[in-house]
């Protein structure tokens, strides 16, 4: 059996007396900020999930499998379709990659 650690009694006072709420109230503890990703633009918004339902469609794959392809979750990639989200450009040069493996010409 270990050794027990022997507290000081004045530190198990000190302990005992301690008002809680007082020093919650002293902290004064902010919410936490919440990060959104901005919405895709308006003139933007129109086309890009159409593109990658046809990409996706085209390549005969779910959305958990174009997922896989693109190293994102398959939420993504139903955002995407959605029109909620935009993807980041690294997501958009992949997705054009893709398009021009498959033959799919843009339709802007």
């Amino acid at each position: 059996m270990a050794d027990r650690l022997e507290i000081p009694k004045d530190i198990i006072e000190a302990v005992k007396n301690l008002d809680l709420d007082s020093l919650v109230a002293e902290m004064e503890i902010q919410p936490r900020k919440i990060y959104v990703r901005k919405p895709m633009p308006k003139k933007c918004r129109l086309g890009f999930g159409a593109r990658v339902r046809r990409l996706r469609r085209k390549m005969h794959v779910t959305q958990m499998e174009l997922g896989k392809i693109m190293a994102v979750s398959y939420q993504h990639i139903s955002k995407w379709e959605s029109a909620h989200t935009y993807p980041h450009n690294v997501y958009i040069r992949k997705i054009e990659e893709l398009e021009s493996q498959y033959g799919i010409v843009r339709q802007d």
